[in-house]
């Protein structure tokens, strides 16, 4: 017997939506934490990393915005983080 969930995720659209979302919800969670652990406003994060603080409150809020990977980079970066693409073999820094 499927759980509700499983029955939800058959439906391509939906599942595409929900996939979409749930990316938007780490990410969120993401740069939250790292900014507690830091103890970093958010809008010391804006000023170090020049990205607008209202993409930045919109992040949090897990508003759904498309993000470019220059914005992506240089929140992580502010932060200490890199982005890194991995696979089983190989492992590339894509932005630093």
């Amino acid at each position: 017997m499927k759980t509700t969930f499983e029955e939800l995720m058959e439906d391509p659209e939906r599942k595409k939506r929900f996939d979409k979302e749930y990316n938007q919800f780490l990410l969120s969670e993401f740069l939250l934490d790292a900014m507690r652990e830091r103890k970093m406003s958010e809008n010391k994060l804006a000023k170090i990393s020049g990205i607008p603080l209202n993409v930045i409150n919109d992040i949090k809020e897990t508003k759904h915005i498309s993000l470019t990977l220059d914005t992506v980079s240089s929140l992580l970066g502010s932060l200490g983080y890199e982005l890194i693409a991995r696979n089983k073999r190989h492992s590339v820094r894509i932005c630093v």
